[in-house]
């Protein structure tokens, strides 16, 4: 048995976070919206290791994210996670918004075809 000589490691996650472009919160008015994105993510402090990337009944905004990625930007996030947000018809007693979130892994083979073929077969009234 290997004794550790560390106690535990802090990690910073964003489980909730709008990109540019997001559904009902695209609060981004920049003329490179992306750009500054990016830029805020990656001089945080302490540094974002794990990145929730929400939209309302959509990945889409995920898969921009994913292909940045890709592309070398974010290169201190290890964690890139489709979070689907519903928002709800109903209000709580102070009149917000009453919202569900679905976190997905995105550690499962194809979870981006999985989900989208969940989020097409949703209908609402």
């Amino acid at each position: 048995m290997t004794m550790q000589t560390k106690g535990s490691e802090w990690h910073r996650w964003e489980p909730h976070i709008h990109t540019p472009g997001t559904v009902l919160n695209d609060g981004y008015g920049v003329v490179d919206p992306w750009e500054a994105f990016l830029t805020v993510v990656e001089a945080s402090s302490p540094r974002i290791r794990a990145l929730g990337v929400t939209d309302y009944l959509s990945i889409g905004r995920y898969k921009d994210v994913l292909k940045r990625k890709e592309a070398g930007r974010l290169p201190d996030v290890g964690l890139i996670f489709p979070n689907v947000e519903m928002r709800f018809g109903l209000e709580t007693r102070s009149g917000s918004a009453v919202n569900v979130h679905l976190l997905f892994s995105p550690a499962a083979p194809g979870h981006v075809d999985e989900i989208e073929r969940f989020l097409g077969r949703l209908t609402f009234e």
